[in-house]
């Protein structure tokens, strides 16, 4: 056994303990353990101790009395395992082929009692190198599998860096569908915020009546939506006009019941609007954007249900009003249906009279007809009347008396 000095000299400069696998500087003859040896020379290639530039085969492997005691055991106990345990001091120079094991000379010889007569049987020497070449074999073998695998391996890492390429840039295309999808979602969410309340954004020059600085007060105030108290964060902005600085913007949140208002009194000085760039110089205006939501997706959901429960009870008196409709409907289908049939009676009766009228109507033509035959026979047997008259007066005129007496007329009317 070595002493606490002995120890103290021997023991590892690293981890402070005997070493079991000790190492030797060759510069400084400082021990170290191979483990901390290791962990050294990754980190730093030097000796801990001396500050050399070391490798691992500057540190020479040290051996101590029990360290031989335990090599020559162990050599010891080599020379007895190569001694056959049935017949003394034989050496096992031959391998039973059959058994797989190593045996003596006598161990064949019946004469000896051998356990291994008549089985296959070649020297351990042949045996040996017949192992050492299969070994060989195997070795290549896996050495080809291994570089095999290491091909397999830069294949596959080829690959896992062209999937995590292709996965960074799905990510990156995820994450701007995620922003454009939040943006969408803030839009659709202001723009049904301000569907379903009824805002109003009022502004005031110099709300706070201070006389020695006048600045614009700026509102906000809930008109008509959910009764109970929610709290929103808004933000009202104050467009730029000129200049490259950006647009005043100022935040806050607070709680807001239809009536109720929120916002600043002193929102920005009035003397500063033309200089800052915030007035329009061709309309002499300025101009604001609000922006608010329910400050928590709870507040949101307040919002939204009772939305929902307005929509609901909306549309419960929408289909009291159709069922009231729909009653009346039947109600004027059934007093129509009424009204058409008294429509079609008079229709039924309208046409028969038309029938009855169109046969009056034939015959009145009939008649008229018959009586203007009669006027024309009428006047036929005038003016047969008045030739039958004229027949009679030429008649009278050619008779000889009548002749006589005109000629008297004639002549007394002459004289």
């Amino acid at each position: 056994m070595l002493s606490d000095d002995h120890n103290e000299t021997f023991m590892c400069i690293i981890c402070f303990e005997s070493p079991e696998d000790r190492r030797m500087c060759r510069f400084c003859s400082k021990f170290i353990c191979a483990s901390c040896l290791d962990l050294v020379l990754v980190h730093d290639p030097k000796c801990p101790h001396c500050r050399a530039e070391v490798t691992r085969e500057d540190f020479t492997k040290v051996l101590w009395l029990p360290d031989h005691l335990k090599e020559v055991d162990n050599q010891v106990k080599l020379g007895i395992a190569n001694k056959c345990s049935e017949h003394e001091r034989q050496e096992l120079s031959i391998f039973c082929q059959t058994c797989a094991v190593r045996i003596c000379a006598h161990c064949l010889l019946s004469v000896f009692h051998g356990k291994h007569v008549d089985h296959g049987y070649c020297s351990s020497e042949d045996a040996y190198a017949k192992t050492v070449n299969e070994l060989r074999e195997h070795i290549n073998n896996v050495r080809h599998a291994v570089e095999k695998g290491q091909e397999e391996v830069k294949k596959n890492k080829r690959s896992l860096n062209t999937i995590l390429q292709y996965r960074n840039q799905r990510r990156d295309k995820f994450n701007k569908m995620h922003v454009l999808m939040h943006m969408k979602i803030d839009n659709e969410t202001e723009k049904y915020l301000a569907k379903i309340a009824d805002w109003s954004f009022m502004v005031h020059p110099n709300y706070s009546n201070d006389r020695h600085r006048h600045v614009l007060s700026v509102f906000l105030k809930l008109n008509s939506g959910m009764p109970e108290p929610i709290e929103y964060t808004y933000a009202i902005e104050l467009v730029r006009y000129s200049g490259n600085a950006s647009n005043y913007t100022v935040q806050g949140t607070g709680q807001f019941q239809p009536g109720w208002k929120n916002g600043w009194k002193s929102f920005y000085s009035v003397e500063d609007l033309a200089s800052k760039g915030f007035l329009c110089p061709n309309e002499d205006k300025i101009k604001f954007i609000f922006k608010l939501r329910p400050t928590t997706i709870f507040e949101y959901r307040k919002v939204l249900e009772w939305h929902l429960n307005q929509m609901e009870d909306k549309r419960k008196h929408d289909e009291h009003a159709i069922a009231r409709l729909e009653q009346e409907k039947k109600c004027l289908e059934r007093t129509a249906s009424e009204q058409r049939s008294k429509i079609e009676k008079i229709e039924r009766r309208e046409s028969e009279l038309k029938e009855s009228l169109a046969s009056q109507r034939k015959d009145r033509e009939i008649i008229a007809g018959q009586s203007c035959e009669l006027k024309a026979v009428k006047r036929e047997n005038e003016s047969l009347k008045r030739k039958l008259s004229n027949i009679a007066a030429a008649q009278k005129r050619h008779r000889p008396e009548d002749r006589r007496d005109e000629a008297q007329r004639y002549k007394k009317a002459h004289d």
